[in-house]
């Protein structure tokens, strides 16, 4: 049997068992090993706009409202502005706020939202967020429902 026959056998051979890999990577331990695979094949162009349409695809299917979110923060860039952040948050519907508002619980529960280091950041990310509320042990209210006395010397602006 010639050898050029036994080529298109090879390669559908190979492809089978990649295929067969990549199930059992994916299944294997919660796709741990998988994840690793994926991160070293982001790395290649084609393969990173793949990862990134089939998950915009996925987020449709699984939640439309949160899809909706991310189309319109992805208009702002990778670096955008607070105000022009803060504008688009704004704009969105209850629905949308709330799966918002959910994805942040559920990336500040992973650890992949750090808390910021220092209070600047804080209120960053607050304004990012779309919280005007404060959160820390700083923001109590003077008794008696008032405001607090201005420090003498520091001009307020």
């Amino acid at each position: 049997m010639p050898i050029y026959l036994l080529i298109p056998i090879i390669l559908l051979a190979a492809a089978v068992l990649m295929l067969g890999l990549l199930l059992f990577l994916g299944k294997f331990r919660g796709g741990r090993y998988m994840q690793k695979l994926v991160l070293v094949l982001a790395k290649i162009g084609f393969m990173r706009r793949f990862f990134t349409w089939s998950q915009k695809r996925l987020m449709e299917k699984q939640n439309p409202e949160l899809a909706s979110v991310m189309r319109k923060l992805e208009r702002l860039g990778t670096s955008p502005d607070p105000r022009q952040t803060q504008q688009v948050i704004s704009r969105f519907t209850r629905a949308e706020k709330r799966a918002y508002d959910d994805y942040l619980a559920m990336v500040r529960d992973q650890g992949a939202l750090p808390e910021a280091p220092n209070r600047q950041a804080r209120r960053q990310q607050q304004r990012m967020q779309g919280q005007t509320k404060p959160t820390g042990a700083g923001t109590a209210k003077p008794a008696g429902g008032g405001s607090a006395p201005k420090k003498a010397g520091k001009r307020r602006r």
